[in-house]
């Protein structure tokens, strides 16, 4: 590998490995980090359920109900006993005030003949619990309900609105605990606000079903005094990742500017290196300029000019480049006329 090309790659390296330092810094210099911040409050959040499904009597199931996640034959069932629990709670003194209710929502989904995804039919909400509202001098919500379920009058419902029109139909039964709550903690301004549903789903119009507990159990964290990180900014973290910012950009820009003027190739540089691999056995190049005091010059437009003349005469061309990488001259001494062709230069010649 060629040196140049290596320490090229060496500085690039080193310049984005500044460019990511700089990003660093100034992220960095933004944030507070959390040890270093005011913790306000705590807050855990608590969502449960549980059921039994109790049975009608019958030939085959002795037991007076069944627990929960098992597979239940719609038959057999007289109604479903269920527990809602709800808990929310912070670490400092506060006051709270919350409204919930519980609902059944009867949902019936419609499914075309080959597809399998269903679009929504028809709904119906049922009131199970009313709306209830309270307010407590207190940093904790505990809410425990006890529901009856009738199943059968759901699975009915549905039955009957299937046989009156006919339709493929998907058909579930969510009965829901739904909170609203406000926590106020006297140390902060902000009110810490709880919106949640906890979620009992059961299949309809089957011969079996499954009961879904569908909701998030736990939801907790730490809230912490945000005017502090506000305010803060880290002034010298910031000036030194935008130095180191600018400072490798530049870098990298100059390593491609080098890297490009190296690797273009200037018309002189074309123009001669076209010549000599065409005409290298007739020119010769020599390092030290050609002595013409007190000859005669004849300049001469084109190098196929002097090739005429290097014909004519049989002597050799010599090549002097007078300015590296810029400027050459072609010349046939012959008694005392030097007939002369210069390449790039002033006259930018061209073959």
């Amino acid at each position: 590998m060629d040196n140049n090309v290596g320490n090229n790659l060496k500085k690039i390296c080193i310049f984005f490995i500044a460019l990511f330092i700089s990003f660093i810094c100034i992220v960095k210099s933004f944030n507070t980090p959390k040890e270093d911040m005011k913790m306000l409050y705590a807050y855990n959040i608590t969502r449960n359920s549980d059921y039994k499904v109790y049975l009608k009597n019958n030939n085959y199931i002795n037991q007076q109900y069944m627990g929960m996640n098992a597979t239940y034959i719609t038959e057999l069932v007289d109604y479903i006993d269920a527990n809602f629990r709800y808990n929310y709670n912070v670490s400092q003194k506060a006051t709270s005030k919350y409204n919930y209710s519980v609902i059944a929502e009867l949902n019936v989904e419609y499914y075309p003949t080959g597809q399998a995804q269903g679009t929504k039919l028809w709904s119906k909400e049922y009131e199970i619990i009313k709306p209830k509202n309270v307010e407590l001098n207190t940093n904790q919500i505990n809410i425990n309900e006890n529901v009856k379920i009738d199943f059968n009058k759901f699975n009915k419902e549905v039955k009957g609105f299937k046989e009156q029109f006919g339709l493929p139909i998907k058909s579930y039964l969510d009965v829901k605990l739904i909170v609203n709550s406000e926590i106020n903690v006297s140390e902060s301004e902000k009110i810490q606000k709880d919106n949640s549903v906890i979620d009992l789903r059961m299949d309809l119009n089957g011969q079996v079903f499954n009961i879904i507990q569908n909701y998030e159990p736990v939801n907790k964290g730490q809230v912490f005094d945000e005017a502090i990180n506000k305010n803060e900014i880290n002034i010298i973290l910031l000036i030194v990742g935008i130095a180191l910012f600018v400072f490798s950009i530049l870098g990298i820009l100059n390593i491609f500017r080098k890297i490009f003027l190296s690797n273009r190739k200037t018309d002189y540089e074309i123009a001669l290196n076209r010549i000599l691999k065409n005409y290298g056995d007739i020119v010769a190049e020599i390092v030290t300029p050609t002595e013409i005091d007190g000859l005669k010059i004849i300049d001469v437009k084109n190098f196929d000019q002097l090739l005429d003349i290097e014909e004519e005469l049989r002597m050799p061309i010599l090549f002097y480049e007078t300015i590296e990488g810029e400027e050459g001259e072609f010349t046939i001494i012959n008694d005392n006329i030097v007939y002369r062709y210069i390449l790039g230069g002033r006259k930018h010649n061209h073959q």
